[in-house]
């Protein structure tokens, strides 16, 4: 699924599913368009049979106050039984986890 504006490409997601874990490999910018989008994509995850859910954004380049409060809801509702990770996260996505308090809550892992 890809996110439009103005005729431009926002964001690319692409959903993949292997033993116990999905796989969402993002490509773009998670501004707000781009998070409803994200959120979408987690929901459909979180309603597989999977322990991991592993966000690919080492190709993402903007990231909203949204998208974090994506990823802060998402947390929310996997709870303990799913891990929720992020590959790839540059410095400035690392600091807005930690500035949301969820630098401890989602996993941080090389790139994949």
């Amino acid at each position: 699924m890809t996110a439009q504006r103005q005729s431009e490409t926002v964001l690319e997601c692409h959903l993949g599913f292997s033993a116990g874990t999905a796989r969402i490999d993002l490509v773009g910018a998670l501004d707000e368009c781009g998070a409803e989008i994200l959120a979408a994509y987690l929901e459909r995850a979180g309603d597989a049979d999977v322990d991991r859910i592993v966000l690919n954004v080492a190709n993402v380049g903007v990231v909203s106050a949204a998208a974090v409060r994506c990823l802060a809801h998402a947390q929310q509702r996997f709870g303990p039984s799913t891990w929720l990770m992020l590959a790839g996260a540059d410095a400035d996505l690392r600091g807005a986890l930690r500035r949301a308090s969820l630098d401890s809550a989602i996993a941080l892992v090389p790139d994949s």
